[in-house]
């Protein structure tokens, strides 16, 4: 019986401990995931988009979330170590800062719907980009720090940010003066619920719907311009058979003719007429945006809908036991709310990185993540420059490691180190009757043969690198040669013309997709 009731402790106290540290682990993380996504976005070469500019508000305001998330517990007055709470070393005004910083943070939410709603924009609407500029993009802006920035200091005036569940939010003191039946009276946050209600659940609750509503739209947007094009593509005959015919106008602003300018400082998306079928570059680019924005919104779902749940439990008036019943839905939420800021920077360099393994496809996978992270706007020569320098490095390596290889043989003279022919003392070479020997003065070429001799000197017996002879052309082979020689040049001419054709083809496609997606 003490055995139970001693490991049923100790179960309680690993669940408590992981739900009161878990943040402290993540949230550092999502840190440096925001940070890098300002990174990338402050050393974009020209003006900056929309979609940039929405992304780097959605990165601020996760940072801050995630600073807030990141100390955890220790921000709580000490005195509430006596209640059970671990790591519990803060004042008031610790707890209070606390609150307030994550109350500011939750702007992401709104950045977030704001981003999806951008999507939808470009997507279903073919919205101009001078149009976003003048007309949407300050009212998203507004939304996104003005709301809960407001909040936030109204937080303040009521003393709302208390200690709350795992961290200080939205709660008051004493614990437990909230309910009614308690019959405490509270010092601090008397109005916590119509805070808590109107400011926090709703707002959240509203935003998150909003999402999943865009994000539908882009869905049912792509399948049913793609189920119209194909029904048209492949028309059933009476016979049974089916025939091709032309594909119709497409009556859908998705495709709809795009204007896409490389230069830095146009903008991205301009609706054109609509009896222009679109290229295929410019249906890749649309494709990508797509992709791009669907990604956005399953993650933001991913990781809002266990908080959503948790306010559809508080709602319901129903508790929530997070160290019982409901402890895997407390886990799961605290484990993915402080991890946006990490999936977003992947989401936002997943372009450049595809480009990058589609243009250096042997350069392996870890030079394309090191550039898509550290150099995401760098030009096509200074790709190259750097792949050259990835190529050079990786060479050396290589020649180094194989050159610590010794051939294993029965013959004590196998130990020698391995040398060209030129490196070979004169006097060490054993001239047999009937041997051939090479002339010093070799033609020197890129490639080398391995020799093995049997003549009875140790040395010569050893296995010895010597550069292969190049053949001499016989008399009248002059324009032969030459004529071989012209054909492998213009030959090697028009591969590193096609190469450098894909590499600016890419390079756009890379320009779009960070302008549109």
């Amino acid at each position: 019986m003490g055995n139970d009731i001693s490991s049923s402790m100790s179960s309680m106290e690993s669940k408590l401990n992981y739900l009161f540290f878990i943040s402290c682990a993540i949230a550092p993380l999502s840190m440096v995931g925001s940070s890098l996504t300002l990174r990338a976005i402050y050393h974009h070469d020209g003006p900056l988009t929309t979609y940039q500019r929405l992304l780097g508000g959605l990165s601020c305001c996760d940072w801050i979330m995630s600073l807030a998330l990141a100390f955890g517990p220790l921000p709580m007055p000490s005195e509430l170590q006596e209640y059970g709470v671990p790591g519990a070393h803060g004042t008031q005004q610790t707890c209070t800062a606390q609150g307030f910083l994550l109350h500011i943070g939750c702007g992401s939410f709104v950045y977030s719907a704001m981003l999806l709603f951008y999507f939808v924009l470009v997507i279903r609407y073919n919205v101009t980009s001078r149009f976003l500029v003048r007309r949407v993009e300050p009212v998203m802006h507004v939304l996104g720090v003005g709301f809960f920035g407001a909040t936030a200091v109204v937080g303040l005036v009521w003393q709302i940010f208390n200690p709350s569940g795992v961290q200080c939010w939205v709660g008051a003191m004493p614990l437990g003066c909230e309910d009614d039946d308690a019959g405490i009276e509270c010092t601090r946050g008397p109005n916590v619920k119509i805070f808590g209600q109107w400011m926090l659940v709703y707002p959240y609750i509203f935003w998150v719907s909003f999402t999943i509503v865009c994000t539908m739209v882009i869905a049912l947007t792509v399948y049913t311009q793609y189920r119209t094009r194909f029904a048209h593509v492949f028309k059933p005959t009476s016979t049974g058979t089916t025939t091709t015919t032309p594909l119709p106008e497409r009556s859908s602003s998705m495709y709809r003719m795009i204007s896409f300018r490389t230069t830095p400082s146009s903008s991205v998306l301009n609706a054109n007429n609509n009896n222009t079928t679109p290229s295929r570059g410019q249906e890749k680019l649309l494709k990508q945006a797509v992709i791009q924005s669907m990604l956005y919104g399953l993650w933001f779902l991913n990781f809002s809908i266990w908080a959503l749940l948790s306010f559809c439990f508080h709602l319901a008036g129903t508790e929530m036991d997070s160290l019982g019943n409901h402890f895997w839905l407390t886990a799961i939420q605290l484990t993915l709310f402080p991890s946006q800021g990490i999936f977003n920077f992947v989401i936002y360099i997943r372009p450049t990185y595809l480009n990058i393994r589609r243009t250096f496809p042997t350069a392996g996978r870890w030079f394309a993540v090191k550039e898509a992270v550290w150099h995401p706007f760098a030009s096509a020569q200074e790709r190259n420059q750097h792949y050259s320098k990835h190529s050079s490095s990786h060479n050396q390596h290589h020649n180094s490691s194989s050159q610590q290889q010794r051939p294993v043989q029965d013959d004590p003279s196998s130990t020698l180190p391995w040398r060209s022919a030129e490196q070979v003392p004169q006097e060490q070479h054993c001239p047999v009757p009937g041997a051939t020997t090479h002339d010093d003065n070799i033609n020197q070429n890129n490639t080398t043969t391995i020799i093995a001799t049997n003549h009875p000197c140790p040395v010569a017996s050893a296995l010895v690198l010597i550069e292969e002879e190049e053949p001499r052309a016989a008399p009248g082979d002059g324009l032969r040669l030459d004529a071989s020689s012209s054909n492998h040049n213009a030959s090697q001419q028009q591969k590193e013309k096609r190469r450098q054709e894909k590499e600016s083809d890419n390079q756009q496609d890379e320009d779009g997709i960070e302008t549109i997606a």
